[in-house]
């Protein structure tokens, strides 16, 4: 439980600190003159960047040292002969399923490269297209060296999206593992019940959080669209009106039309967030009110028959929404073609999550009674091969296979080089200056060149 609230600690005052850095409330010249060379360093991306690194290598050292090389990779008989004469519950694992399982976390490091070299690619050529905009090097202002333009900055968390999902996928990989081979208990236990069910919730917590993740992502790219979508060359062209500025019309005109083109998604980002935090907070609860579980499992279970109904009404807007605008021309000069396939592989680990659940929900071994004239048996439909917790690793195993494929996915998609985030910054400056209720900045600065297109 404490990995995964220090997860959400660690980003959500990541978070915050992109948050102040990018509305200006941290003085950069200052903390220049005081970090020197280091102030890069201390941006929210070289920090959320160092702990994803870091977590993940945490991760990947104790499956080697726990799973791989202590339980001779999830071997049977090693397994049992750690829990010998110990009062724990094991799971079988399948010959294939073990196998499968255990690629996963390999798997996910590939993915994990592949999106980090994407970011490390766009970081670059975002600081580069930055600085280019000046004439003169010198002439770069201290307070803009490190920074990321807005539109960069966004494009960043939407290009991230595997890195967060791959780390805490692969955590909550090692949990079941815990659940299904009692490692929890291979040490010192006193309540081997309670300890699996705890190690149980925090494999359900890392896969919450990365969903709460990808849905702030999901609203960082209804941003990244809708403020392209207020087009610089939307203008206006018919006479004067008496007592209202025409300018002021256009930029109202333009700010609105930013957030309306979007507001499907981002309905369907605001209702999965609170869906996210729902089963969080009673995930917690459950382990903080142990002896009121069944009431508290009726809640979550009525909060989420509730929320799904909307949920998917939400779904079904936001796609729609989507449909409708992604073939709109300041989209496509923006971000290039294809917008709908990139928006579905921003959502698609959204879909997984929510879908491939009760896909394999479908083939869990269900009991039922077989009455006759003379004895009573047991059976279950031939299609049924799984047990609760076999789905449940199967589930966060695909994951992890899901992962590498939306990193390679966007790799393609986006395809990130130093042209193509000029032009995307380009075309931000652009909304930029003519958002502007400032004149001179509309006319721009000695020091900057003019924008290419």
């Amino acid at each position: 439980m404490d990995e995964a609230l220090i997860g959400w600690l660690f980003f959500g005052s990541m978070i915050l600190w992109r948050f102040v850095s990018r509305t200006g409330k941290v003085d950069q010249v200052k903390m220049r003159k005081v970090c020197r060379s280091c102030t890069p360093f201390l941006q929210w991306y070289a920090i959320t960047g160092l702990g994803l690194v870091v977590s993940m290598a945490r991760t990947m050292f104790d499956v080697w040292k726990y799973d791989y090389k202590g339980a001779n990779y999830l071997d049977p008989a090693a397994v049992e002969k750690h829990i010998q004469g110990k009062n724990v519950d094991v799971e079988d694992f399948p010959p294939w399923l073990r196998k499968v399982s255990l690629v996963a976390p390999m798997v996910g490091v590939v993915g994990f490269v592949i999106s980090m070299w994407q970011s490390l690619r766009l970081i670059r050529g975002s600081l580069r297209a930055n600085n280019a905009k000046y004439v003169n090097p010198e002439a770069i202002p201290e307070n803009k060296k490190d920074l990321l333009h807005k539109c960069m900055d966004q494009l960043l968390i939407i290009i991230g999206v595997p890195l967060v999902f791959i780390v805490f996928a692969t955590r909550a990989l090692t949990r079941q593992w815990e659940v299904m081979t009692g490692s929890y208990c291979w040490g010192e236990c006193v309540h081997p019940v309670h300890t699996r069910a705890l190690v149980s919730d925090q494999c359900k917590l890392d896969m919450y959080f990365a969903t709460a993740f990808q849905f702030y992502a999901m609203w960082e790219f209804g941003e990244l669209v809708g403020r392209f979508m207020s087009d610089h060359r939307l203008q206006w062209n018919g006479p004067a009106i008496e007592d209202d500025d025409p300018q002021a019309i256009i930029l109202n005109y333009r700010k609105t039309l930013k957030w309306a083109s979007v507001l499907g998604l981002f309905a369907f980002v605001g209702i999965g967030a609170l869906k996210s935090v729902i089963e969080f907070g009673m995930t917690v609860a459950l382990n903080v009110l142990p002896t009121q579980s069944v009431d508290v499992n009726e809640k979550m279970a009525l909060v989420e028959k509730k929320v799904e109904t909307v949920f998917a009404f939400a779904t079904f807007l936001c796609v729609f929404n989507m449909i409708l605008i992604s073939n709109m021309a300041p989209l496509k000069e923006a971000l290039g073609s294809k917008i709908n396939m990139k928006f579905h592989g921003t959502r698609t680990m959204l879909l997984v999550v929510q879908i491939q659940p009760q896909v394999l929900n479908f083939f869990v071994i269900k009991w039922s009674m077989i009455q006759t004239a003379h004895s009573q048996s047991m059976s279950h439909s031939w299609w049924q091969f799984l047990t609760h917790e076999q789905s449940i690793l199967l589930n966060v195993t695909l994951v992890l296979y899901w992962c590498c494929f939306v990193s390679l996915a966007n790799a393609i998609m986006w395809n990130i080089d130093d042209k193509k985030v000029a032009r995307i910054y380009e075309k931000a400056l652009h909304l930029k200056l003519s958002l502007s209720d400032n004149a001179n900045n509309r006319q721009g600065n000695d020091d900057l060149r003019r924008p290419l297109v």
